[in-house]
This record gives C-alpha cells, sequence and structure tokens, in this order.
C-alpha cells in the first residue's frame, strides 16, 4: 500500500495534533513531513502531499479540497502566538511588517485593521525578526514560536486572537487538516483523530520536552500555552467561526468566493 504524504507544521501549537504520528502510529499508512504553513499549502496545491495542515484562508483559495473533521488549531480569545508589535499607538500605524510564513493569519490582520483598528496600512512580507521588521515599519507581525517567546517591550502588542473574538464574539480557526476528495480512507481520517486524542493526553510530555533554548520556565509557559490558549476541536463554534471569517474575507477581496464546507467521513 502506497504511504499518503502528510505534511505538518513544525510549531509548537501543532504537537498535540501530531503527536501520536510521530509516536509512530499509522506509520504504516502515512509518511510525516514538516513545512511553514504557507508551503504546506503551496505543496498541497501542487499535489506534492496528499494531506496538509494548512492555514484556513487556503481551503478558501483551493479547489476541491476537503476537511479531516474534528481537528483544528484554533482559539477562543487570546492565541499568544499570533501577535502584533508596535512602538506606537494601532490608529498611527501606516506601515506593518508581516511574517512571510503566514497566510491566514495576515488576512486576520487585514480584516481587523479595516474592521477593528481603522486603519488602511501597507503591509509588507519579511523574514520573522522583530528588530528589524521594526526598524522597517511602523509595526510588525509575528506568528508561532516567534511570537510566543518574544520578549521585546513595545508600547503596543495586540494579540490577534482576542481581537477577533472582542470584533465578532466567535472562536477563530487558524489551521486544520485538508487534502483532495478521496484522499483519506475512513480509517485514516480516524489516524488523525486519535492522533490528536493521543496527544491531548500528553501535553505535560509535550511541553517539557519541546526545545526553547533560552527561554526560562519553558515547560510552563508551554502547559499554559497549549491547554488555556490553543484549542484543537473543530467543533459547531469553531465552524461558525471559520464561515464568518470566509464571509469577512470575501467582504474585504481576499478571496473570491465563499467556500462550501465539506468534511471527509470519520
Amino acid at each position: 500500500m502506497k504511504k499518503l504524504n502528510v505534511g505538518a507544521i513544525p510549531f509548537l501549537n501543532t504537537k498535540p495534533i501530531v503527536f501520536g504520528l510521530e509516536s509512530g502510529l499509522g506509520a504504516d499508512r502515512l509518511s510525516l513531513q514538516f513545512h511553514s504553513p504557507a508551503h504546506c499549502a503551496r505543496l498541497l496545491e501542487a499535489e506534492k502531499i496528499d494531506l496538509g495542515l494548512i492555514p484556513s484562508i487556503e481551503y478558501a483559495r483551493a479547489d476541491d479540497l476537503w476537511i479531516v473533521p474534528g481537528i483544528a488549531v484554533a482559539s477562543r480569545g487570546a492565541a499568544a502566538s499570533v501577535l502584533l508589535y508596535s512602538g506606537k499607538s494601532v490608529e498611527n500605524v501606516k506601515t506593518i511588517a508581516v511574517d512571510s510564513r503566514s497566510r491566514t493569519s495576515v488576512a486576520l490582520l487585514q480584516i481587523l485593521c479595516a474592521e477593528h483598528y481603522g486603519i488602511e496600512p501597507e503591509l509588507e512580507a519579511m523574514e520573522p525578526d522583530l528588530g528589524p521588521m521594526l526598524k522597517h515599519c511602523d509595526a510588525a507581525l509575528m506568528i508561532g514560536d516567534h511570537a510566543l517567546y518574544c520578549r521585546e517591550k513595545t508600547a503596543v502588542r495586540r494579540d490577534l486572537g482576542a481581537d477577533w473574538r472582542e470584533l465578532t464574539g466567535q472562536p477563530f480557526v487558524f489551521a486544520f487538516w485538508a487534502g483532495k476528495s478521496g484522499a483519506l480512507s475512513t480509517e485514516e481520517t480516524g489516524l488523525l483523530q486519535l492522533s490528536l486524542k493521543q496527544g491531548l493526553e500528553n501535553i505535560t510530555k509535550i511541553s517539557s520536552n519541546y526545545p526553547a533554548p533560552g527561554i526560562n520556565n519553558a515547560a510552563e509557559l508551554h502547559e499554559h500555552y497549549l491547554s488555556e490558549n490553543i484549542q484543537y476541536r473543530l467543533g459547531e463554534e469553531e465552524l461558525t467561526g471559520l464561515k464568518l471569517f470566509y464571509i469577512k474575507a470575501w467582504e474585504h477581496n481576499l478571496i473570491d468566493g465563499v467556500p462550501r464546507l465539506r468534511f471527509y467521513e470519520g
């Protein structure tokens, strides 16, 4: 049997999702590799992988993608790893450097700028290094581990997950598993769901073992982040928030239309 090529993201917040897979679950059926969120989406689009943990905005920009039910990287408030840094108040921001690895967070930022912050800044993609980003632009969007571990003090730090919740009252879905129609069997869907179940049962182990050089009390930081900030269930509330995100993205011309959500069996 040919193994499915599965592309995941090498951030701390995905470790519970891939915990079982990294521990050998489904090794005879699934081959796991890691890429940035944006590159994962590109590989899936080019059919270089069969399934990808992709930024949610990319589902709306692709054809014939289906979603693995019940699994997501989401937040119901502060995400702690999707942060806007600035040396000035947000209403005075005219330029924003954005992490070049991100797509969903950039779309979320554009919506918040228009509807929550009341600004129309120019965005420029840069490598995720806060110092040069803030030297070049008024503000900087950081995602993932770079944002979680960043301790640089700035006048303003906005959490985009919290700001989305304040704007809409809904959770925000950053990423989920997706693939082409028919790519995944019911049994393989079950393996992915079991991988997350095992991960959620091992949050303390994940938190202790994840490398974070130079970060004090890293295990405690990780456990709080994985337990309190990031949500992993793609339930009804998350789906409501996801649909609203697509509606707003379409209203702001970030996608061509609001996609229909289609799910693999399982």
